[in-house]
């Protein structure tokens, strides 16, 4: 049986109800639980609500829980598992797209009756390269100069200028 858990409330609802059924375990917002879960409560108090509630644990933007030593033993005490992501800036599209991307990971590490920590990296930022410079890989693979590639693999005017979809 997969794990159940209650995501924060800074995940929008409708990323969430439209990868529940790509992810490979159950999700629901905590404010659908209980709205009680968003701002009244204490971390603690929410892990341990999630456990009385028979959710396996919490998926959350907020990292600075893996430091209190109030949630850390409560997640101990409760078997839970926390799924904290580093998001930058709190940024819940760039967290939610961490969580895709190690989703399947947690699910396969996941342990029911141990308490559990997943802390998720902030992503890397993506710099872009110059297609000069692929060409340049490209051509140091194949022992040739980064001209003698392009001028192989380059359209000729003719073909440049034809569209290719047509009139």
């Amino acid at each position: 049986m997969s794990p159940h858990f209650g995501v924060d409330h800074d995940y929008p609802k409708p990323l969430l109800d439209a990868a529940k059924d790509y992810l490979p375990f159950d999700v629901t917002a905590i404010r659908e639980i209980d709205v009680r879960l968003v701002d009244r409560m204490d971390d603690w108090q929410v892990i341990l609500a999630l456990s009385q509630e028979g959710f396996a644990g919490l998926i959350t933007l907020d990292t600075r829980m893996l430091n209190s030593p109030r949630e850390m033993a409560v997640t101990h005490q409760t078997a839970a598992t926390i799924v904290a992501i580093d998001a930058a800036g709190h940024n819940p599209l760039r967290a939610f797209g961490q969580l895709l991307v190690h989703a399947t990971g947690v699910a396969a590490a996941y342990l029911p009756d141990r308490p559990q920590l997943f802390r998720i990296p902030q992503p890397r930022t993506v710099q872009p390269v110059k297609a000069w410079d692929q060409l340049g890989v490209l051509a140091s693979d194949a022992r040739v100069s980064i001209q003698q590639l392009f001028d192989r693999a380059k359209l000729d005017d003719r073909d440049l200028g034809t569209r290719v979809l047509g009139p």
